[in-house]
């Protein structure tokens, strides 16, 4: 399988890593559920668990490439008690990326 990457291109990836992604979507669904109830602004009924899935493949999918290539990086957490509120990835001190689907 590819997934697009911004304007480089496409990175191919293992299609294994859907189930994966789903595992982890569902305990970021759980883990915001009660934000989502106090804040009906983030929630997007009957979509949640499906972009929770998109945003934690897309996690997976970059933190593998950099990975394979050996760029150095810090990941934030795939999930949390509360919702992380920062860039996914880090390089040093100053570049961050925040992964979209």
């Amino acid at each position: 399988m590819s997934k697009k990457f911004g304007k480089t291109g496409t990175i191919e990836y293992n299609p294994e890593l859907h189930s994966e992604a789903m595992y982890y979507a569902k305990k970021r669904e759980a883990a915001n559920r009660g934000l989502r109830n106090r804040n009906k602004q983030y929630d997007r009924p009957g979509k949640n668990l499906h972009y929770d899935f998109l945003g934690v493949l897309g996690e997976l999918i970059i933190h593998g490439f950099l990975r394979e290539h050996n760029i150095e990086f810090t990941f934030a957490p795939l999930f949390d008690k509360r919702p992380v509120g920062t860039a996914d990835i880090f390089f040093g001190d100053v570049k961050k990326v925040d992964v979209k689907k």
